[in-house]
């Protein structure tokens, strides 16, 4: 083998090694997961864009009527996000003294943790940026800000590191401490109908009120039907066995005192040893709920 063809062996190898790190070097940090959810290939963790819905304000202010308008500042209201797209208001403030804003709408196509767009105000002050999500921040890029001649009120926006408000805080806050106390509540009414549902049946085979008496409200239209029901089925030595039940849906009041418990049953009764049946039955019930009483008041029938 000659030098020519070594040197030229030798090319084909350089070429080849650099077209592999330069295409190593090319490749996107940004990838899919089995779900099609975006995630970063490098940590393959998933990022959840609807925990950036809402409110984010400049990391050295805390309030936005509060603060912005005296000490200048910038607030992000992110008003819808998804997997791919982001659409939002952003608000920069130069101080109070000069007095100067930009209010512009933005929308933007969303790739792993950025999202660049191009935006427009109301002053004509028009420009490129790109919004990057970091964990608990956002951090805002505004460049190649330009001003019409002719504006003398128009101002580039400025940018920054983003944090949650304090009222969005709050709001959140607010949010999960309603939805826990909804939920606790609804433990309550459904534990309240579970208790019913097996204790009416023994109260009518024993024929003891009592046994179901306690989870009525007293005087309540459902406590006098019961009561009744109880004693005409054992006069008529009618005896029931409780083989399933289901509670479909829960619906409560505006003021939380009052519930609308949708149920399915079915029941096997035994009017004598040779006749015996099986019923479906649907029901709602009204439950009354407060601080230190869950008691069901009504029954009426569900045409479903």
């Amino acid at each position: 083998m000659n030098s020519k063809t070594i040197n030229i062996i030798c090319l084909i190898i350089i070429v080849i090694v650099c077209i592999s790190g330069c295409s190593k070097q090319e490749i996107k940090t940004v990838t899919k997961n089995g779900n099609g959810d975006v995630c970063d290939k490098d940590t393959k963790n998933k990022i959840d864009y609807k925990q950036y819905l809402g409110e984010w304000i400049s990391s050295s202010q805390t309030e936005f009527e509060e603060d912005i308008w005296g000490k200048g500042g910038n607030i992000l209201e992110i008003e819808d996000i998804n997997n791919e797209y982001l659409r939002g208001n952003y608000v920069s403030v130069q101080s109070s003294s000069a007095n100067r804003i930009a209010d512009f709408k933005f929308e933007g196509k969303i790739i792993g943790n950025k999202v660049k767009f191009k935006y427009e105000d109301s002053f004509h002050t028009k420009g490129e940026g790109i919004l990057k999500f970091k964990d608990d921040k956002i951090e805002v890029d505004l460049n190649q800000c330009t001003i019409s001649e002719d504006n003398t009120s128009g101002w580039c926006a400025r940018g920054g590191t983003l944090i949650r408000s304090r009222i969005q805080k709050n709001r959140q806050e607010q949010s999960e401490i309603e939805l826990g106390a909804a939920k606790a509540d609804t433990f309550y009414v459904e534990e309240v109908i579970r208790g019913y549902e097996n204790s009416m049946i023994d109260a009518i085979n024993q024929n003891d009120f009592s046994l179901v008496e306690k989870l009525l409200l007293p005087n309540s239209n459902l406590y006098k039907s019961q009561k009744k029901l109880i004693l005409n089925l054992h006069e008529r030595g009618i005896t029931e066995k409780l083989i399933d039940y289901d509670i479909v849906e829960i619906e409560g009041s505006e003021d939380g005192n009052i519930y609308k418990v949708y149920t399915t049953e079915k029941i096997e009764i035994k009017y004598s040893k040779q006749n015996i049946k099986i019923k479906d039955y649907t029901w709602i019930y009204t439950v009354f709920l407060n601080l230190d009483t869950v008691k069901i008041s009504d029954i009426e029938k569900w045409n479903r």
